[in-house]
């Protein structure tokens, strides 16, 4: 994997775990509606009655599709958020630690200067060299 790809995504690691967050909150809604639909009195959301075995078929089609794409979705982020903590947990001292608190804590570079007393050039050659070394 080319280095300066690792380093994007691990800045883009909170938006990635966020996606997840929703993604996952997307399965439950989709269960949520299938679980509605089975029910007598549902109505599905077109404003059709569920009555109607067509209308609740492609309602039915269409969640499933849903369903299948966001667990997809969830899938992948899942594997690629277990590969950027694999990545993480193999670096060695002290760039497992900037890594950490800088992508996975959110921290800024401001506060990691204070509270390492090293300049963020410093800081930064230490992530890249640690992530030239793995990858």
């Amino acid at each position: 994997m080319n280095p300066k790809i690792v380093k994007k995504l691990l800045s883009c690691y909170p938006e990635l775990k966020s996606e997840l967050s929703s993604t996952r909150r997307e399965l439950r809604d989709v269960e949520h509606k299938k679980s509605d639909l089975a029910h007598p009195k549902a109505v599905s959301w077109d404003g059709a009655h569920s009555q109607n075995p067509v209308a609740q078929a492609d309602i039915l089609t269409g969640l499933i599709s849903d369903e299948m794409d966001a667990a997809q979705r969830a899938a992948a982020l899942e594997k690629l958020l277990d590969t950027l903590c694999t990545l993480r947990d193999r670096m060695e001292e002290p760039g497992r630690t900037l890594v950490t608190e800088k992508y996975f804590q959110g921290r800024t570079w401001e506060s990691l200067q204070v509270r390492h007393g090293m300049s963020k050039a410093g800081m930064d050659y230490i992530i890249e060299r640690e992530i030239f070394r793995l990858v």
